[in-house]
């Protein structure tokens, strides 16, 4: 092996397997390679801001190929579907809307099912409010006087002491309020780190001093939707992801098996034994790597 020709290293980080490193696939792989359908997390997983991540169009080319389901599950709350589909497309990954799960969508939905079409204000994209509008809510602007049954946080970019002031009220005067996911923040292009709707909560958060309720991961809600899309049960699903808070705890709590992207981060033991995931893998080309090796394997056995 040359100096700069990077080892095929797979990190097995649950109790019941061996670690397993350089020689290790056969027997690492092939409990992933079984499984029927596999999940994707976006920004940060399999591409970077307008970026794709390398080899991510491989990957799931040959995971097509091989006759696997594809889904994609994404906190995203500024962006539907359609519009996530034309920027996988655009980069060279094939994705249609059927296959993708957003919290922008399912936040109107989850609404909608608890309470019935009701007032909402809403901290986020326009996109976020049409999508609301649409499946029968009335939207009120963030400062009109009266107050609405239901505030919903997306990622709003702008966002302002305002808006923070007038939420905390309405919520204060009795609305109820929901946020589309708990993210922090989600990377970017060079692993910039760009603020998520997480960071906008905890503003309110900290004012109100309660936690605020969400639909997006780690929530049971996006996992349990994209499994009935599919038919398909936890023990034939794979959840794919780069954030171990968000990805791999609610994929292991829906009781998938989980592979974390592990990029640059470090794995903390402390994190509690619903973030380990199954599989750890440095990045998409590692785990097309994995899959790859462990089907040649196979194949020849």
């Amino acid at each position: 092996m040359s100096t700069n020709q990077r080892p095929n290293i797979l990190f097995i980080m649950s109790d019941d397997h061996a670690v397993h490193a350089m020689g290790g696939v056969q027997l690492s792989g092939s409990r992933l390679i079984q499984k029927k359908t596999f999940f994707f997390d976006l920004d940060g997983c399999l591409y970077f801001g307008n970026k794709p991540a390398k080899n991510a169009k491989q990957l799931l080319e040959q995971l097509r190929t091989d006759g696997k389901n594809i889904g994609f599950i994404t906190n995203n709350s500024r962006e539907v579907a359609d519009e996530i589909a034309d920027k996988l497309m655009n980069m060279g990954i094939k994705a249609y809307p059927e296959e993708i799960i957003t919290a922008t969508e399912y936040v109107g939905k989850y609404v909608l099912d608890q309470y019935g079409p009701v007032k909402v204000k809403v901290a986020g994209s326009m996109k976020l409010q049409k999508v609301l509008e649409d499946i029968g809510h009335t939207i009120l602007v963030i400062d009109d006087k009266e107050r609405a049954h239901t505030i919903i946080i997306g990622r709003d970019i702008q966002f302002n002491y305002l808006k923070l002031q007038r939420i905390v009220e309405d919520v204060l005067e009795g609305a109820g309020i929901i946020s589309a996911n708990p993210d922090m923040f989600h990377l970017g292009i060079g692993g910039k780190l760009v603020p998520e709707t997480g960071s906008l909560v905890a503003s309110i958060e900290a004012i109100l001093d309660r936690e605020i309720e969400y639909v997006g991961k780690p929530a049971p809600h996006l996992y349990l939707g994209a499994m009935r899309m599919y038919a398909c049960d936890p023990e034939d699903s794979v959840m794919v992801g780069d954030n171990l808070k968000t990805d791999i705890t609610g994929g292991n709590k829906a009781g998938m098996t989980t592979v974390w992207i592990q990029g640059e981060q470090v794995y903390d033991e402390r994190a509690g034994s619903n973030c380990k995931p199954d599989y750890s893998v440095r990045d998409i080309s590692e785990l097309l790597l994995l899959y790859q090796d462990t089907r040649r394997l196979i194949a020849e056995n």
